[in-house]
């Protein structure tokens, strides 16, 4: 009973910080980078870095040590899935998160994402509504600026595994560097 009400706790203070996050976005509460988790391995890659490779295809230092580990197909690919612009309002992104295919699909893509207190989903839900409201729409890159934490920290093993077993989504980012492959 306690551990149950500690979590419910520990549950509606996620909640809240991340509604504050969401409700007061501005640049500087957004992600400013991203993390790839490869087990207890990292690499941490600014969002600079990776809108000037989504248009430029020019990759800084720290973003070519990361992509040396892919192939030119998987590195094309990444700019291709950077580049993704989704026709979407965010009235409409609600709406679909809330509908029965968006529910079920929101807390297996949540689960590509590494956040305390089990609030993936929360955060996620929030990024893509404020992407969709975004000047720019809802894309990628757009989705990561939006992220209601200053870093988006990606599971590689859970992102891979997603993709694999999700062709349509695997397919809808262009398999996003290869990793649906």
């Amino acid at each position: 009973m306690l551990h149950s009400f500690r979590r419910t706790v520990i549950g509606l203070a996620g909640f809240l910080t991340l509604l504050g996050y969401g409700l007061t976005s501005t640049p500087s509460q957004a992600a400013e980078q991203v993390t790839i988790k490869f087990g207890p391995f990292g690499r941490t890659v600014s969002v600079d870095d990776l809108r000037a490779y989504a248009e430029t295809s020019e990759a800084s230092p720290e973003l070519a040590s990361v992509l040396s580990i892919v192939g030119s197909e998987q590195r094309e690919s990444l700019q291709k899935g950077l580049n993704v612009k989704l026709p979407f309002k965010a009235v409409q992104v609600d709406k679909l998160l809330r509908s029965g295919p968006g529910a079920q699909l929101l807390p297996q893509v949540a689960k590509v994402t590494i956040l305390p207190g089990d609030t993936e989903e929360l955060a996620m839900r929030s990024g893509l509504v404020l992407a969709a409201g975004s000047e720019e729409g809802l894309g990628v890159l757009s989705f990561i600026e939006a992220y209601p934490t200053p870093t988006l920290t990606l599971d590689a093993k859970a992102m891979q595994k997603l993709l694999k077993s999700n062709d349509s989504l695997g397919s809808l980012l262009g398999g996003f560097g290869g990793l649906g492959q």
